[in-house]
């Protein structure tokens, strides 16, 4: 990752439009659809039958990674190397809610977070992180310049624990949890 700010959004940015060019190559049928991603997803009420309180209610998670966790284990790797974005879309009424997590080398470099409502509008939220670190923080297309209302602790926290329900989903409670961000 470059050292300047403006060179590490760039970097993101394309690591991201690789990254989607990838998952769409994946989803095409046959040989055509060889984008070298594979994909795990965990759905919650799937029929999105009505939920307490909420209405119709429905939650997945889609993984997308380069290979079986632990394959790379002779070279050093950790399990997490392997995880290159997590997608949640959530519905709940007649809100809409996706969360996108990008990560490199098992690193979260991105979030992005959104809520669609046909009543109230959208609301954008990007996340951008560098060792850890939260450096640029947007609400739509405003970058704030005060990070700590950003609530990136909130995210990485989050981050994490997706990571480890990722290994989950192939048995992996061996593999030693990524460290904890600064």
């Amino acid at each position: 990752m470059a050292c300047g700010q403006d060179d590490g959004l760039k970097d993101i940015r394309r690591l991201y439009a690789d990254t989607n060019d990838k998952i769409a190559k994946s989803k095409l049928p046959g040989d055509e659809g060889w984008g070298n991603l594979h994909s795990n997803e965990l759905t919650v009420n799937s029929n999105k039958g009505s939920w307490r309180a909420v209405g119709n209610y429905s939650n997945k998670v889609t993984f997308w990674y380069k290979d079986q966790p632990g394959f790379d284990d002779e070279k050093g790797k950790s399990a997490y190397a392997e995880l290159v974005k997590i997608e949640i879309e959530t519905i709940a009424a007649a809100r809409r809610y996706v969360e996108e997590y990008l990560y490199d080398d098992g690193k979260l470099l991105f979030c992005y977070k959104t809520a669609i409502s046909e009543t109230k509008g959208n609301k954008e939220y990007r996340y951008y992180f560098r060792d850890g670190k939260l450096f640029r923080y947007q609400e739509d297309q405003d970058v704030i310049k005060d990070l700590r209302k950003a609530g990136a602790k909130q995210i990485t926290d989050k981050s994490l624990k997706l990571q480890k329900l990722f290994l989950l989903t192939f048995d992996c409670e061996a593999y030693v949890p990524p460290p904890t961000p600064p």
